[in-house]
């Protein structure tokens, strides 16, 4: 069995193992917690938790959310993130009435009490208690009457009760929101579509994405899900993204993960959606597409893939292609690995190439505009230099230490005709590694700068676009750089060669190879060299991999209704 299908399978037979790990894990740290308590180590935690938006869970199986609480007879505030969690809700336009906090110091008592409403309209009685969250409550002076009408904008902090021993902890149940605010009618509006992501970062996914709302909002109500939690390393783009659509839910940041699927549903439900497309993936996705395909029969579920040798491919396995409509290659090694290797039928399979904006007037090839060098002055480049850029994420798989070993070798070269310079951008895990290599040695000739929020600017101070990366799929750097005219070198990984083969830049070998990238920097450092393939490189884009092409491509993706997926065996 080829091993891309192998690992299809056992991905999706791990699916049980890696649920009872994730309990194993929660038992040892209720194990952890006890001993610290018992040890006399036992310190006020953040809660993270929110009734009204959870995973559904059986009687059987609930899952539930630990707090400690403050030290012996105090009422000391602990931060919560109850707030933001339920901005959820207000976003939604569901904050209706929300049943926040239970009263009352057991830890073992059952919903049922009255609980202490924040209340806006009014919501049907029935869902009332499934909306309780039963561990915290505000402090005396505040009564009933007055927490009734206390806006939702200005809640500050919870207390715990008093008394309690050190160490308390105190159970709450979470429920899920499909059916706790099910008996809300669904929004009127336009056709809606959800993108699913894992974070709203900076880099090309997210252009990718924005350029694509920019043109569909006019037309379709566009929500964007994402699931992690936000890393400033990488960039946040959550007010760009704000800036395309209104509808912005980062459940990663607001919620714990029991409480996404829940969430999730939620909102397709509410807004009617009529596609989601997984962007650029999660373990979420895979992981549950399949239980969201028994919730909602008739949504149409994209899958969009990135990689044709592991990554999410890899984790596509026959109960994902069961529950997936239409798998989107974004290179023609994904579209013949998804049909050769792992059986999807054709019909199931789409190729859509990236598009990219295409500025204008041209940059005569060869000469710099005044931005440009203005820019390169205001980050200390000498005006003669040849600017080779790496704006990436700093991840292993794109070998940020081989820009490095190449810069150092380059450098170091006096022979050559023009005199290289490496501009360095991005940031990521690797931040600290790329650092620290840099502060015990630096090199003459590389300017590093972190990432940014918006890097089109810095094209103007290039003359090369480097990318020295295991794998990629079509990498939205090289064709906003090509499109600028700015040739680019890079391995010959994902469909790279396909968009090099008219000219526009050289590939080389196998990733790694530094004697082959430092050949093909050389040879585009001749001018004349450097200004045909510009010429050629804005071509390229100009006649394969414009944004209008790419968005009626998507469209069409969204709205289609080809026959269900199928695998053999």
């Amino acid at each position: 069995m080829d091993r891309l299908r192998l690992e299809s399978r056992l991905w999706g037979r791990s699916l049980p193992i890696r649920r009872w790990l994730r309990v194993a894990r929660g038992r040892l740290a209720d194990l952890k917690h006890l001993l610290s308590t018992w040890a006399g180590r036992c310190p006020p935690t953040r809660i993270r938790a929110v009734a009204a938006t959870a995973e559904p869970s059986t009687a059987s199986d609930r899952r539930h959310r630990w707090v400690v609480d403050p030290p012996d007879g105090e009422d000391t505030e602990i931060p919560t993130e109850i707030e933001e969690a339920l901005s959820l809700v207000a976003a939604a336009e569901d904050l209706e009435v929300v049943n926040l906090l239970k009263r009352g110091k057991s830890a073992s008592s059952e919903v049922g009490d009255p609980p202490i409403r924040f209340k806006r309209l009014s919501l049907p009685a029935a869902s009332q208690p499934r909306l309780t969250a039963k561990t915290l409550r505000m402090p005396g002076e505040h009564r009933d009457a007055e927490m009734a009408e206390h806006p939702f904008d200005n809640i500050e902090g919870y207390w715990l009760p008093p008394g309690e021993s050190r160490g308390r902890r105190l159970r709450h149940p979470v429920y899920d929101a499909f059916h706790v605010l099910g008996d809300l009618p669904e929004l009127d509006g336009p056709p809606t579509l959800l993108f699913l992501l894992p974070f709203l970062a900076v880099g090309g996914a997210e252009r990718l994405l924005f350029d694509l709302l920019a043109d569909l909002t006019s037309r379709y109500r566009c929500l964007v899900v994402t699931l992690d939690a936000h890393c400033t390393q990488l960039g946040v783009t959550l007010d760009r993204c704000v800036e395309h659509t209104p509808y912005v839910f980062p459940l990663g940041d607001w919620l714990p993960r029991e409480a996404h699927f829940g969430a999730l549903s939620h909102l397709i439900r509410r807004f009617g959606v009529r596609s989601l497309i997984s962007w650029n993936g999660t373990v979420f996705f895979f992981d549950r597409v399949a239980e969201l395909r028994r919730r909602f029969p008739n949504l149409r579920i994209l899958s969009q893939l990135y990689h044709f040798e592991g990554g999410w491919t890899a984790r596509t396995s026959p109960e994902v292609i069961r529950a997936v409509d239409t798998h989107l290659a974004v290179n023609g090694p994904i579209r013949d690995a998804l049909i050769q290797r792992l059986r999807i039928s054709p019909g199931c399979v789409e190729l859509i190439y990236h598009g990219v904006s295409i500025p204008t007037p041209a940059r005569e090839p060869g000469r710099r505009s005044e931005r440009g060098a203005e820019l390169r002055k205001r980050l200390g480049i000498p005006e003669d230099a040849v600017v080779i850029g790496s704006f990436i994420r700093l991840h292993p798989q794109k070998r940020p230490l081989d820009i490095l070993r190449l810069a150092e070798r380059m450098g170091a070269d006096s022979s050559l005709p023009g005199r290289p310079w490496f501009l360095l951008m991005g940031g990521g895990p690797m931040d600290d590694e790329v650092d620290r290599r840099l502060g015990e040695r630096p090199i003459l000739g590389l300017t590093r700068l972190p990432m940014q929020t918006d890097p089109l600017p810095y094209y103007e101070a290039l003359d090369l676009c480097l990318m020295t990366s295991d794998y990629e799929g079509l990498p939205v750097f090289l064709l906003d750089g090509m499109a600028r005219g700015i040739p680019a070198v890079a391995p010959a990984v994902g469909d790279i060669p396909f968009l090099l083969q008219g000219g526009g830049g050289l590939t080389t070998g196998t990733p790694g190879d530094l004697d082959a990238l430092e050949r093909a920097i050389r040879r585009l450092l001749d001018r004349e060299t450097r200004a045909e393939a510009a010429r050629s490189a804005r071509r390229t884009i100009e006649d394969r991999f414009d944004l209008q092409t790419y968005c009626r491509a998507y469209e069409r993706a969204f709205l289609d209704n080809p026959p269900r997926s199928s695998a053999d065996g």
